[in-house]
């Protein structure tokens, strides 16, 4: 009887090792997408209001993905002015008039300026997230923790 017992606890703990230190819980990941990237904290998908509340603990970090949502908005605004300039010759096009060239390159040119802001806005996404993860040190059985050793005088 104590040995099915020693056997099944064994059993029981091989199968569940590690299961009480899950190492992701305070840190966020990041899901690439066909649409772009997506946050998740404890398997929860965040939107960007949620991710600004869950860095705003961690001061370097917030202030980088505020600055990474500045980066986005200008990148969407520019992406959207030329677009519409674009978007407005070519339904002039289709009715049959001439569209203005000079629109047509406007609208171009502002389209191309909002690549770089999107891609500056996802790294400095990027980089938020990894300062908040970083501040995040866990400690598990498999990731030995370094000794660190302090001296204090005090005076009883």
């Amino acid at each position: 009887m104590k040995r099915t017992i020693l056997i099944l606890t064994t059993i029981i703990a091989i199968v569940f090792n590690g299961t009480a230190q899950n190492l992701k819980s305070d840190s966020i990941e990041i899901k690439k997408t066909f649409g772009g990237y997506k946050f998740f904290f404890n398997n929860k998908k965040l939107t960007p209001e949620k991710l600004l509340l869950t860095m705003k603990s961690n001061e370097p970090a917030y202030l980088e993905m505020k600055s990474s949502q500045k980066f986005n908005i200008a990148g969407i605004v520019t992406g959207s002015v030329g677009g519409f300039l674009l978007g407005l010759q070519i339904g002039n096009a289709t009715k049959g008039n001439t569209p203005k060239w000079e629109m047509v390159a406007l609208g171009s040119v502002i389209s191309l300026a909002s690549i770089p802001l999107n891609i500056k806005a996802v790294k400095k996404s990027k980089k938020a997230v990894d300062l908040y993860n970083s501040s995040y040190s866990q400690v598990s059985f498999w990731k030995k923790a370094k000794p660190e050793f302090q001296f204090c005088f005090g005076v009883n």
